[in-house]
């Protein structure tokens, strides 16, 4: 009641159907599905810098632009099978 309180007073809109895809965004899942990977691999492509994603805070879904799916970094680390990693403790595995 409260978000609704305050979206009234900050003539804040609600989110209609069909929003995010009118922006040509995609959430996690969607992501994961249309690149025929987990939402785990996602999410590893997001932290290495591959994949530019929002996150509004700290729990909040990613929101991704379509476009960027198609990026070649992204592609290529699919291809190989797992995303780049700076772990330290996992080694790096370079593309070329």
């Amino acid at each position: 009641m409260r978000v609704g309180v305050f979206r009234t007073d900050h003539q804040i809109p609600v989110y209609r159907d069909g929003e995010r895809s009118e922006r040509e965004e995609v959430i996690l899942q969607e992501a994961a599905e249309h690149l025929g990977v987990s939402k785990m691999t996602v999410i590893r492509l997001i932290k290495d810098g591959l994949l530019p994603a929002k996150q509004t805070c700290t729990g909040a879904p990613y929101v991704i632009q379509q476009i960027d799916l198609d990026l070649p970094g992204v592609r290529r680390a699919i291809k190989h099978g797992r995303a780049v990693t700076h772990d330290p403790r996992q080694g790096t595995l370079e593309f070329q």
